[in-house]
């Protein structure tokens, strides 16, 4: 509607830094990205508990699409090549929706 809107009304995922139930569906599909790409070089060797801390004390912002809600993390300038937008399936961050509110806001997140 070209109005702004607060994401997190919708899908409880963090405002401002990512929320601790959101971490592991946002850690999963950071996981994906990383074996997708060519080169992930350093990256790829980042264990789990490391990417852990760097995403919980990343800054956070959000995107959406009409399938995605996007991550944007502000990690220290090392990192940051490591944590690109993270895209999100809106149907693996549905335990962490606020079902009114997608109802509320109609298609395409209405859900049935």
């Amino acid at each position: 509607m070209g109005r702004p809107y607060d994401l997190n009304r919708a899908f409880h995922v963090g405002s401002g830094r990512l929320a601790p139930a959101a971490l592991p569906i946002v850690l999963k599909h950071w996981r994906e990205m990383l074996r997708r790409r060519k080169d992930a070089g350093d990256c790829a060797r980042m264990t789990s508990d490391e990417a852990t801390e760097l995403l919980q004390g990343a800054g956070l912002s959000l995107g959406v699409t009409r399938s995605y809600l996007i991550f944007y993390f502000e990690v220290a300038h090392a990192a940051a090549g490591c944590f690109p937008p993270v895209q999100v399936p809106l149907a693996a961050l549905a335990s962490l929706a606020d079902r009114a509110e997608l109802q509320r806001l109609g298609p395409p997140f209405a859900v049935e």
